[in-house]
């Protein structure tokens, strides 16, 4: 077995150069952190490309109630499953990565508290989305 090594955890908010250095120790450390943190991105962001082009309220319902299991199943275990898997074998995350980019006050110790934040608000746009559909529907029969 390959000897590994281990990468420490790195202040990521005093030195902005160290997301890259933690991204390149800690993925080379583990190559399937790629496929992992990968899936992860596409298991968020493919619900909710279909939820923003779709206007069957069926598959809007269905992707509502995949969000709304995916945060019960969240709240369950204090953080996502497939979130303390890559933190355990890299040292790294998707939401970790995802929240660098946008400016809001992160702390990897509030993770939990994010990522739930992340789902419902996908929650919501499925619902806004069934919301307005239904309006729409109805300005129709009120128009012919």
């Amino acid at each position: 077995m390959p000897k590994t090594k281990k990468v420490s955890k790195i202040s990521l908010e005093k030195d902005p150069k160290s997301l890259k250095t933690f991204w390149k120790d800690s993925i080379m450390t583990h190559p399937c952190i790629y496929v992992m943190i990968f899936i992860h991105f596409l298991i968020f962001t493919l619900p909710l490309t279909l939820i923003l082009l779709t206007d069957n309220v069926c598959i809007l319902i269905f992707l509502n109630q995949f969000f709304c299991i995916t945060l019960l199943l969240n709240y369950w275990y204090g953080d996502c499953p497939i979130t303390q898997i890559e933190s355990h074998y890299g040292d790294v995350t998707m939401v970790d990565t995802v929240n660098k980019l946008f400016p809001i006050k992160y702390d990897i110790k509030n993770r939990d508290a994010v990522s739930l934040q992340w789902i419902f608000m996908a929650m919501m746009i499925a619902i806004t989305k069934i919301l307005l559909l239904f309006i729409k529907s109805e300005f129709k029969k009120y128009i012919n």
